[in-house]
């Protein structure tokens, strides 16, 4: 019963072990501040503005899914790096493609020693991020004696620009400031 009893007080005893290091992301559109009637001109004849002939409507570009998430960078990760925030500025083409990633005006990006690879994360994911293009519609407004109609005339898909916040956090052996 002794031997018993010493067996279990000289377990075996392992050193605590760290949940393993992973990371995740996450993102945002970002949306200046526009009204309504920015997206919808109207246009009339030379010196009569009240006397419109036609409106254009502006459609953004949409996200078609699947989207592609950025990988949280394994270089960071292994330096558990923690929390980072990456602001960029897409430009769509007319196709829907994404043709260029640039620095947001809009959204702050964390600066830290691994920037660099959490921006090479988000510019490798967004290039494969497709949508529906940007449209201008020129929608014509048709007055006849009985009836009165809109009807569109022409629709154009043009390039736009998308500001998007992606946010990085990361588990497991990631240690908080003190």
């Amino acid at each position: 019963m002794l031997v018993l009893v010493a067996a279990v007080l000289t377990a075996c005893r392992h050193a605590p072990t760290e949940p393993p290091a992973t990371g995740a992301s996450s993102f945002t559109f970002v949306e200046a501040g526009r009204t309504d009637a920015a997206s919808q001109v109207i246009v009339g004849d030379v010196g009569e503005p009240s006397a419109a002939k036609y409106s254009e409507n502006y459609s953004p570009a949409f996200p078609l899914k699947p989207m592609v998430l950025p990988i949280y960078p394994p270089r960071a990760l292994a330096a558990k790096a923690g929390a980072a925030t990456v602001g960029v500025r897409l430009k769509v083409d007319a196709a829907g493609r994404v043709i260029d990633v640039g620095p947001s005006l809009l959204v702050y990006s964390t600066p830290g020693p691994f920037a660099d690879d959490f921006q090479a994360a988000v510019q490798a994911a967004v290039m494969q991020w497709r949508f529906r293009p940007a449209a201008i519609e020129k929608i014509e407004f048709v007055q006849a004696p009985t009836v009165s109609y809109s009807r569109v005339l022409s629709t154009q898909k043009v390039e736009s620009q998308l500001d998007v916040a992606f946010n990085f956090t990361a588990t497991g052996g990631v240690e908080t400031g003190r």
